[in-house]
């Protein structure tokens, strides 16, 4: 039987810019990740230098928990996707008007790193 697996980063709130709402984060470290589709069960290997040219250059949703609604819905944006070293990093920006992202900023501001 598969058992579920969580993986928190270790946090740094060092570059948390309160009067901006933003945070450096990585987004991808080139862990293995499963998911399913269409075809069934599989797992996905993102691996960081390999994706040189096809990070989106224009910012994206930020989602919480790969969710595409609910209330993950105006939770944010993520935009300055770069490579450095192995690892993929984007500035994460939070959205001012949205609870969920009330309370990370939060826990960001009281150094706080998971959420």
């Amino acid at each position: 039987m598969d058992s579920l697996f969580t993986r928190r980063a270790p946090a740094s709130v060092s570059s948390w810019d309160l009067e901006t709402y933003t945070v450096q984060a990585v987004i991808c470290a080139g862990a293995d990740v499963r998911g399913y589709d269409e075809k069934g069960a599989m797992i996905e290997r993102i691996i960081p230098k390999d994706q040189k040219g096809r990070l989106p250059s224009k910012p994206v949703p930020l989602l919480l928990n790969h969710q595409r609604d609910g209330n993950s819905v105006g939770l944010g944006q993520a935009e300055d996707f770069r490579i450095e070293g192995e690892a993929i990093v984007a500035t994460l920006k939070l959205s001012k008007a949205h609870a969920t992202a009330k309370l990370i900023a939060d826990n960001l501001s009281n150094n706080i790193g998971a959420f």
